[in-house]
C-alpha cells in the first residue's frame, strides 16, 4: 500500500500574531519631588539675593561736593539820573558727584537752578551719564543771567537790585538735582536715588569774584 503524500494547502492562513504588550505607564509622580525641590532652591536663592541687595548692598544716594565756583562777565554799573543797571554775569559752579554704592549708577539728565531773592533767574542742564561703583564724576553748571531778568524776577523791584550793586555784594542761591538709579542683580532690581546740592553764593560785584560759598547736601 502506497502511503499518501500530504500536500500543503496554499490557501491555509496562519493565525495572526498577538499585538505587542503596551509600554509600561510613565510614573510622572516620580519627577514631582525633583521639580518641587528645584523650585524651592530657586526661591531660596532669590530670597537670599534680595536680602543681600537690601541689607549688605544697601543703596545710598550719591554724594556731592563743590569743587569751585567763579564769576565771569562785565562789572555791573548803575546809570543815573534814570536808574538803569548794566549787569551781565555768569556763575560757574563745579561739583563732584560720588557714587558710594557697590554697583554702577546711571543718572538721568539733571538741572541746576539759580535764585535771586528766592525767585528763579537762571538755569543750566546737566547731561546724563554713568558713574561706576565707587567712582566719581565732575558736574559743571554755567548759569548766565542779565539785569532785566533780575529786576523782573524781583517783581519790578529794581531798587533792591540797585541797592545790592551799590553795596558791592549780591547773594544768589543755586540748587542742583540729579536723579538716577542703581541696578542690582544684573538689572533685575533697580533702586531710585537722587543727588542734591544747595549752595549760597556771595558775589563781589566790583571785583567780580565769589567772596563766600556755602553748600549743603540735603541727602547723604
Amino acid at each position: 500500500m502506497e502511503a499518501k503524500q500530504s500536500k500543503s494547502n496554499p490557501n491555509h492562513h496562519h493565525p495572526p500574531s498577538p499585538p505587542p504588550p503596551p509600554p509600561p505607564p510613565l510614573h510622572h509622580h516620580h519627577h514631582l519631588p525633583c521639580i518641587l525641590i528645584s523650585l524651592a532652591l530657586l526661591l531660596l536663592l532669590l530670597s537670599v539675593s534680595l536680602t543681600l541687595a537690601f541689607t549688605i548692598y544697601r543703596v545710598q544716594d550719591p554724594k556731592t561736593q563743590v569743587i569751585s565756583a567763579r564769576v565771569t562777565g562785565a562789572v555791573p554799573r548803575v546809570t543815573l539820573p534814570s536808574v538803569h543797571v548794566e549787569l551781565n554775569i555768569t556763575i560757574h559752579v563745579d561739583l563732584l558727584m560720588h557714587n558710594p554704592n557697590r554697583f554702577s549708577l546711571h543718572h538721568d539728565p539733571g538741572e541746576t537752578l539759580m535764585y535771586y531773592r528766592e525767585v528763579q533767574v537762571g538755569e543750566a542742564d546737566v547731561a546724563a551719564g554713568r558713574i561706576p561703583a565707587g567712582g566719581s564724576e565732575g558736574v559743571r553748571s554755567r548759569l548766565t543771567v542779565e539785569a532785566d531778568r533780575f529786576a523782573a524776577a524781583a517783581g519790578g523791584g529794581l531798587g533792591r537790585l540797585v541797592m545790592d550793586v551799590m553795596e558791592g555784594e549780591m547773594v544768589v542761591t543755586t540748587a542742583t538735582r540729579i536723579g538716577g538709579e542703581v541696578r542690582l542683580l544684573l538689572g533685575l532690581v533697580r533702586r531710585r536715588v537722587v543727588a542734591v546740592s544747595d549752595c549760597t553764593v556771595v558775589v563781589g560785584v566790583v571785583e567780580m569774584r565769589v567772596r563766600r560759598l556755602e553748600c549743603k547736601r540735603s541727602r547723604m
